[in-house]
């Protein structure tokens, strides 16, 4: 059964790309954070306190949005004959295939995109394009070259 809980058939799905960019950039926050907090830790003075308690509390942060991220971004794509699924550890969205477009890019990835925004909502590299094409198209979704 699909994740989604519904009793469609899946007609095709791909694992998403990794962001790493945002991964990374949240995870050099909260390394950052937990170094300057290491190095701030000594005299014990007010403005000494405060630091700590402030390069904590970005090292929390950091850790929190990364886990955040982790549960939230979507891990693979699926799609059935009326609609596609983002499904991620902890959320699945859905979305009208009409206003959506899948395009190829050079290299051989595929992007799913939101028409009205352009917003690409997930890359996945399709071990079989001319299936992942003609499922998209099947749903409904614009297929773009």
């Amino acid at each position: 059964m699909p994740a989604g809980g519904d009793d469609e058939s899946v007609l095709y799905s791909a694992p998403v790309l990794r962001r790493s960019v945002p991964m990374l950039v949240v995870g050099v926050i909260a390394v950052g954070g937990l170094v300057a907090l290491a190095v701030s830790h000594g005299s014990s003075t007010y403005s000494s306190a405060f630091t700590t308690a402030l390069f904590a509390t970005i090292t929390l942060a950091g850790i929190g949005f990364e886990i955040v991220l982790m549960l939230l971004l979507p891990t693979r794509v699926e799609v059935t004959a009326e609609r596609v699924r983002l499904v991620a550890r902890r959320a699945v969205t859905t979305y009208e295939p009409g206003q959506m477009v899948l395009r190829q890019r050079a290299d051989g990835a595929f992007e799913f995109i939101r028409k009205r925004t352009g917003r690409v909502l997930a890359r996945f590299r399709a071990a079989d394009a001319g299936a992942a094409r003609a499922a998209f198209a099947t749903a409904g979704v614009e297929v773009v070259a």
